[in-house]
């Protein structure tokens, strides 16, 4: 990301009529700091859900998960969610 930031500064990117979008992985403290990337919109869900799982994976693993890890973990909660709600007909294209 700070490369990005600095290629954004060296253009002169006026950001008063440029709207900067990102992605959900600029949800980190480090990305929000850089200068380049003030004012800047992402979408990424609220991080107490996030902090949530990311302590039962410290706890499983012992190390600090990617931020896309959650993505995986969604998968599979939803997975599991349609398999309770759905039955037997939980994947079917009719669904």
């Amino acid at each position: 990301m700070g490369a990005m930031s600095r290629e954004l500064t060296a253009a002169n990117l006026d950001s008063r009529r440029v709207q900067i979008l990102g992605t959900g992985l600029w949800n980190d403290p480090a990305v929000l700091k850089l200068p380049a990337l003030q004012g800047a919109w992402f979408s990424a869900p609220e991080n107490g859900g996030f902090n949530a799982f990311a302590a039962r994976y410290r706890a499983k693993f012992n190390t600090e998960p990617a931020r896309i890890a959650t993505q995986a973990y969604d998968a599979v909660s939803l997975a599991i969610a349609l398999s309770r709600v759905q039955g037997s007909q939980r994947f079917a294209e009719a669904c």
